[in-house]
């Protein structure tokens, strides 16, 4: 272990909080694009029905704020966003379905794509 001073630990961990908020922050606006992508894919009957198999049957309430209790909500947002890539990884797997999302809804198909970038 290496000892650090306390203003270089201390400007350490502002390096780690002002990555971790960067994060979060890109982690908003790809989930705020993904509940954009399925409000308006709920929306069509034929993915709706596709969807509804898959466990989605609401519009995730993805990419908005939540209040902070101790201090801020950068971990439980970055955490979030790598749950909600993992499902949508999951649906994006089954290649007939992405062949139909990209022909009738290409928006909501890029959408989905970057939020799991």
């Amino acid at each position: 272990m290496t000892w650090r001073s306390r203003a270089e630990q201390r400007h350490l961990r502002e390096q780690d909080e002002a990555r971790l908020s960067a994060a979060a922050e890109a982690a908003r606006v790809r989930l705020g694009r993904a509940a954009r992508a399925f409000s308006s894919l709920l929306a069509d009957e034929s993915a709706r029905i596709y969807l509804t198999r898959r466990g989605i049957t609401i519009v995730p309430d993805l990419g908005r704020p939540r209040p902070a209790i101790h201090g801020t909500t950068d971990g439980s947002t970055v955490l979030e966003a790598v749950v909600w890539a993992g499902s949508i990884a999951a649906l994006l797997s089954d290649a007939a379905w992405v062949g139909w999302l990209a022909e009738h809804h290409p928006a909501e198909w890029e959408d989905l794509r970057d939020a799991i970038a």
